[in-house]
């Protein structure tokens, strides 16, 4: 699996979306008081809107929060400042709350290590920057609509079922991800945006390569739009190179290449959690942590409190996410049950073969999926009661 990883919460006190002047400061503040103590963070005025980068992670903030956080650069007291903008010191005490967070709110990627570091990745990212020419996008999705339709017309889909072995499957799967990767560092650095390291973690208990972005947020539409594109952009240039080099070659495994690749950007262009799919359909509905207000929707439709109206865009991205979240449930437990039929056989051999290391290595490949899904299982229900008692809602 792959992602492109932005974090942009909001911090709100008061709207006004006034944007007058280049600003750039770095501000140390110490506060007594709280289970803190320094805080560091920048604030920054960007063409589109007012932003504090803290612990990593950017914040889009309102003038009145930016001005708030402003005034500690000249030294003045929580208490001082409260006074100066009639606002009660808890909500400031919040604001700093945030910003000394080291963990992202959401809590559902776990970075495990850098897999491939900065330097090389601003290298490819230079060396393949020219594809982030927008004038490219269109002669690049005719062709590859028409190697699509090839694909299809050649049973290419077929190719999963009955060709798949799993070392081919974990190779080409592999490449395609760093593909889909470097296609968001190529565009973020076309547009200014370097040293972006790829990672490998967890996405709560999947393992996921992926790209950290937070400063993306502060780009205009367009750009921000590019870049999220990015993956799924350079899948459909792979795409399209491999069903020329198949009409050459006319190599199985080009195929099985090209349906494994398609497969990818279906499962990011859907919108669902945070895949390519959902950064633009928050992008494109102008709406900041939309994961966040679906979660607290699905929370209040739970409790059968209805009071609080939210706008189309997040009731129906609430509503297409937990239909997606219950037929991925049905789709595992019908993958499960299927492969429960062998789990007798590989116990029996794993007893007659004395418990050889290398049956006990089978047996845990089969285990496996069903030890994910009960982990699975167990966060889902400890997530759901959350909902229920209403402490996600905030």
């Amino acid at each position: 699996m792959c992602a492109l990883y932005r974090h942009n919460d909001s911090i709100p006190v008061r709207v006004d979306p006034s944007i007058h002047s280049d600003f750039k400061k770095t501000i140390k503040i110490k506060y007594i008081g709280m289970i803190f103590n320094d805080i560091v963070f920048t604030l920054e005025i960007k063409e589109n809107g007012y932003y504090a980068f803290s612990e990593g992670r950017y914040y889009k903030v309102n003038k009145n929060t930016f001005n708030i956080l402003r005034s500690f650069k000249d030294g003045k007291p929580v208490d001082q400042i409260a006074a100066d903008y009639s606002i009660d010191k808890s909500e400031i005490e919040k604001i700093l709350s945030v910003l000394a967070k080291k963990q992202p709110n959401n809590g559902k990627i776990t970075k495990m290590f850098v897999l491939i570091p900065a330097v090389v990745n601003n290298f490819i990212g230079r060396l393949f920057q020219f594809f982030g020419k927008t004038g490219l996008l269109a002669v690049i999705a005719v062709l590859f609509v028409l190697s699509v339709s090839f694909h299809l017309f050649n049973g290419g889909f077929k190719l999963l079922y009955d060709n798949l072995g799993l070392i081919d499957y974990l190779v080409i799967l592999c490449v395609v991800i760093m593909i889909h990767e470097y296609g968001h560092i190529a565009m973020a650095y076309k547009r200014g945006l370097k040293n972006l390291n790829i990672y490998a973690g967890f996405y709560m208990i999947f393992p996921i390569f992926y790209s950290k972005m937070d400063e993306l947020v502060t780009f205009n539409f367009r750009n921000r739009l590019l870049v999220n594109f990015g993956g799924i952009y350079f899948q459909m240039i792979a795409v399209v190179i491999s069903y020329a080099c198949y009409f050459y070659y006319g190599h199985e495994m080009i195929q099985l290449f090209i349906t494994i690749n398609l497969a990818i950007i279906l499962i990011n262009i859907i919108p669902f959690s945070f895949t390519d799919g959902y950064w633009l359909y928050s992008d494109l509905v102008k709406v900041d942590n939309l994961n966040n207000k679906a979660t607290k929707l699905i929370s209040n439709a739970i409790r059968m409190n209805f009071n609080e109206k939210q706008p189309f865009s997040i009731v129906l991205y609430a509503i297409f996410r937990t239909f997606v979240s219950f037929g991925l449930m049905v789709y595992v437990i019908y993958f499960l049950f299927e492969r429960s039929q062998y789990l007798e056989d590989t116990f029996y051999q794993l007893k007659e073969s004395n418990w050889n290391i290398i049956a006990i290595f089978r047996s845990i490949f089969l285990l496996f999926p069903f030890i994910l899904f009960i982990l699975y299982l167990v966060k889902k229900i400890r997530y759901g009661l959350a909902l229920y008692t209403g402490r996600n809602s905030q």
